[in-house]
Parts: C-alpha cells; structure tokens; sequence
C-alpha cells in the first residue's frame, strides 16, 4: 500500500500558490504580447493597428503622453463585437480570454497584474479539474494530490500564470471537455444534457484557441477507440455541428478572419534537427530552468521510456492494443497524441518557433505528468519514488520556480526602477520602436504631461528646448553623433527585456525646458 502523507501533498500544492502570488507581486511590466492583450481588453487594437498602418498622428510627432492615453481607456462595458472585430482582422486568436479581461480592464483599469490575478483564478480551477479528472482516471485521493501537486509546482506550468495571455484558460478548457470525454468512455447511454455540454465546451474551447482542434481530434479520436457505434458516431456529430453554430453566434467575426487569413499562423523556416531540438529541450524544461539541467532530465526521461517500452514490449502492435483495456491507457494516449500533434505542427512550420513548451503545452502538461508518474511506478516501484524520487523532483521544482522568478522575463518584463526614475525625470521620451507591442508597454510608464516622441523620423536639431533625453529602442552610431553634434553628451546606456535604454543630456542647459505643444 501507497503511504499517505497526505499533508506533504497539500504543502505542494499551498507552495504552487505561494510562487505564483509571489512571481505576480514581483512582476514589473508589460511583454510585448501582453501589450496586445490590453489593448485587445480595452477595445482599442484596431485603433491601434490603424495608426501604425497610416503613420498616423500622434506618431512621429512632439506630443504629450496623453495622447496616447485612448490606447489604454475603455469607456464601453461589454464592448465585446468590438474586441472581436478587432481580433479577426489584425490579430490570430479568438476572444474569449480578452472578453473577460475586457471585463476586468473596464472595473479596475489596466494594469500589468490584473490579467495575472484573472490567470490564477483560472489555474486554481483547473487544479480542481485536474483533481477530478485523476480520480476519474482512477487514482487514489493520495496519488491525485501529489500528481496535481507536482504539475502545479512545474515552472513549466506555472509560467502561465504569469503573462496575461489565454493559455491558462486553454488548458483548463481542454481539460473539461477531456473530462467529459474520458467520463462519456465509461457510460452506458448518453444524455441530450451532455450532448449539450460538451458542445459548450467545444465552442468555449474554440473560442479560446485555434489549436483546440488538436484537442477535439484527439478527443474524438479516443471515443472512437474506446467505444466506436452508430450512436457515439450521430451522438458527437451533432455535439460538434450544435458547438460550431454556438461559436459562430458568439463570434461570426471568424468568417472575416478566415476571408483575410494569409498564413499569420506560418512560423519561420528552421531545420527539421534544429526544431526537434527545440521541441525537446522546452519538454524537458517542465522540470527545470537550469540548462544542463534540461539535458539531464532529457536523458533520465529517455532511458525511462525506453525500459518502460522494453519491459511491456511495446514495439508490438499488439501488446499496444493490449494496453488500450489499460487503466493507465488514457493519459498515455493523450501525452503521446499531443506530444506527437504538437511536433508534427512545429516541423512543418505551422507552430511559430517560439509557440514551444511552458504555457504552450498548457493542456499537454496534465497528460505528461501522469505518464511521468506512471513510468516511474512501473519501472523503479512506488516506495522508491515515494522515498527518494518525489523529494529531490519537489527540491528541483523549488530551486527552480525561484530562479524563473527572480530572472524571468515574463517577470521582469520592463525596467528596473533606476530606469524608470530616468525616464520620469527626462523632459523627452523618444521612443524608437513602434512594433505592435512595444510602443504602448513603452508609453504605459510615462507621465500623462510628459513630452513624447514614437518614431524614428525625430530631428535632433530641433529638439533645442530639452536638457535631458531619454532614447527607448535601439540608438545606432548616427544617431549619437547627431546627439554629440547638437551640444549633447552620452550619460549612459542599459538593456534589458524590453528595451535598449539610452540618456543623454545637454551639456550647457537651457534655462527653459518646456515646449508647449498641443
């Protein structure tokens, strides 16, 4: 029999708690993509995207930060159509998560913890979920809580919490409608009730991310396996036609979306060995933020496999039928199916590079923890991992959750408060980079009278009423001798997540620094 100290799972779970409040009260700024989520919140990322496209003004002007105020501001309650509008016309991902942010945004303002506090709310639900289905799955009380225990104190896992983007409310979607699935397998007759249900959930999990298709597939795909008949066949037919009419009600911008879809989902050509590099190195992260590290688990989790696929002869087509009458069927099936989806997509060039592993693999993750978990009962025996194993992983997990905190630049997404004690004091902010995310992350930290500049079109000569100049974005040679030659002098230059941030100040100041413009 399993020990049961069943206190010890409940501390790894309070712990996941702890770093995730503490990873929220330290994060200090914007990422470039969580930009776009506010600005998708607020209503405005069309507006935006317009202003970009037409250079338009403020842009490339003298102006004061309170014109980019609108950018930030949402008056309108439920401005839902408008979120979504501007979604499927300048953006690759549906509303949902941005419509509850939106909602959040119009009570509290935006601020870069709101969409955090938003994601840890979500992450206790689908730790309830997750609980859940290990019991479904047949796990004892015990063994579900130091599962759920471990993939909640993952970094891997817990780096969604941190970035206001909809990747925890993807995984907790996913989950449930696997759920449903996994619960359908194991009924006798299915009701008109969860025919409906699991169209809602088919509909919210579209709603929230494209690649729920991988999840539906493979969703239907196991029914299929598990329970194949005329009536699961019409049963599920009508639950997906039922869910794409709900989604298609809420969101018929996806029919624009698709008229003007010219491959934004397409990632950069890289070798096929490189990408498969990639892929594994940001699986085996799920443990560990130190590098060698990653290596090390790598190799632990091949030999593993390897002994586990040895040992049950699973080279055999059937022996690998066999296992389908498994209990520990289910999360195999589902580790290997989106292990297998997920870098099929990434090959090919479908998957962005940087789409890989941490809140990518949101709704992989649950799956991938079970199998660890069931390979290492099988192959080394419980009491071994319960003694030694379990320990040195949660150790590992500790000493990693707090390195990815402190260094992370999800985290420490912006600048420190030196910097940001330059940028207050400067009488000019040039800000020279206007990508999509970067410009209003940039704009968030200035002061509301504060003189502005987004552009690269400035003249340094005709800034002869500013003592001291701030430069977010990259200042190449030209441009500092353009300084040098207008009677200003190079103070210093740092870097950090978000941008190059350069200082310079006049060498005889001008009584005067201000410079009305309205």
């Amino acid at each position: 029999m399993m020990p049961k100290p069943i206190y010890f799972y409940y501390a790894i779970i309070l712990l996941g708690v702890v770093f995730r409040v503490w990873g929220i009260s330290e994060k200090n700024g914007f990422t470039h993509d969580e930009s776009i989520s506010y600005l998708s919140a607020a209503g405005t990322q069309g507006e935006y995207q317009k202003l970009l496209e037409g250079n338009e003004e403020p842009l490339e002007l003298l102006v004061k930060s309170e014109r980019f105020n609108f950018l930030f501001t949402t008056d309108t309650f439920f401005s839902f159509k408008t979120i979504a509008y501007d979604l499927a016309n300048y953006d690759i991902h549906p509303p949902l998560y941005f419509w509850m942010l939106h909602l959040l945004v119009y009570i509290f303002g935006v601020g870069f913890k709101i969409g955090l506090i938003l994601n840890l709310f979500i992450s206790l639900l689908f730790l309830l979920g997750f609980y859940r289905l290990s019991r479904e799955l047949q796990f004892s009380k015990e063994q579900s809580l130091l599962i759920i225990g471990v993939w909640y104190l993952a970094p891997a896992v817990m780096i969604s919490t941190f970035e206001a983007r909809h990747y925890e409310l993807f995984g907790f979607v996913s989950l449930l409608f696997l759920l449903k699935i996994i619960s359908a397998s194991k009924k006798e007759k299915l009701s008109v009730t969860d025919n409906i249900q699991t169209a809602l959930l088919i509909a919210a999990g579209f709603l929230t991310h494209y690649y729920f298709l991988i999840v539906l597939v493979g969703g239907l795909f196991f029914i299929t396996i598990k329970k194949l008949s005329r009536k699961i066949l019409l049963y599920y037919s009508a639950a997906v036609i039922l869910s794409a009419l709900i989604f298609l009600a809420l969101f018929p911008e996806f029919l624009t979306f698709l008229s003007g879809y010219n491959g934004r989902l397409n990632g950069d050509s890289v070798s096929v060995l490189i990408k498969a590099k990639v892929f594994l190195y940001n699986l085996f992260a799920f443990f560990t933020t130190i590098h060698y590290g990653k290596y090390l688990t790598g190799v632990i989790l091949i030999l593993i496999a390897m002994y586990f696929v040895l040992k049950y002869k699973l080279y055999s087509f059937q022996n690998i039928l066999l296992l389908r009458i498994s209990t520990n069927f289910v999360p195999l099936f589902f580790a290997v199916w989106f292990f297998s989806a997920f870098l099929f997509l990434y090959i090919i060039n479908i998957t962005p590079n940087q789409a890989v592993g941490g809140e990518y693999f949101s709704m992989f993750w649950p799956f991938f923890t079970i199998s660890i978990y069931v390979a290492l009962k099988k192959v080394v025996g419980v009491r071994p991992v319960l003694k030694f194993a379990i320990p040195l992983l949660i150790m590992i997990l500790v000493y990693s959750n707090i390195d990815q905190i402190k260094n992370a630049d999800y985290i420490n997404a912006q600048y420190s408060k030196e910097e940001l004690t330059e940028i207050n004091k400067a009488d000019l902010v040039i800000m020279t980079d206007k990508r999509r995310g970067n410009l209003p992350r940039n704009l968030y930290w200035t002061m509301s009278n504060q003189m502005v500049y987004a552009g690269k079109k400035f003249v340094v000569s005709d800034l002869d009423t500013f003592n001291k100049i701030i430069v977010l974005g990259q200042t190449n040679q030209d441009r500092k001798k353009e300084f040098f030659a207008n009677g200003f002098e190079f103070i210093k230059s740092t870097t950090n997540a978000a941008n190059d941030v350069t200082l310079f100040e006049r060498k005889i100041k001008h009584a005067s620094q201000k410079k009305e413009i309205q």
